[in-house]
């Protein structure tokens, strides 16, 4: 009997330990969206997305909003570098990737911005990506 009860300790603490290290697991690995919801109307519709993946190498922007205005992301990587991914056809299928390559080092933050033309952009604040 008390070498039935140590294997069933032993495999209850090994799966806790499973669960642990699942759980402990990086929290910056995961995949990250941001919006900007200033367009229509009553400027409450989604003008578009950006978005950095989930290992932090490749970054896209979205046009989502047929206004004839672009959308954009800016991003900056761990070692101070930044770019910038913009969505080449506007609201038409498809999106702007970037940058070319994968990024080394990873993308550390990031801001999008819908613009709306001369000098007038609205932007999100900087995001932990």
């Amino acid at each position: 009997m008390a070498i039935f009860r140590s294997r069933r300790l032993a495999a209850v603490a090994g799966s806790a330990g499973v669960a642990l290290l699942v759980i402990s697991s990086p929290a910056s690995a995961h995949y990250s969206t941001y919006n900007v919801r200033a367009c229509g109307p009553v400027s409450i519709q989604e003008c578009g997305y950006g978005w950095v993946s989930s290992d932090h190498r490749q970054a896209g922007a979205c046009d989502s909003y047929p206004d004839s205005y672009g959308f954009y992301l800016v991003f900056e990587k761990h070692d101070g570098q930044t770019g910038i991914v913009r969505d080449p056809n506007g609201s038409a299928s498809g999106c702007g990737l970037g940058p070319p390559g994968l990024a080394t080092p990873a993308i550390a933050r990031y801001y999008v911005c819908s613009d709306r033309g001369s000098s007038a952009h609205i932007c999100r604040p900087w995001k932990t990506s």
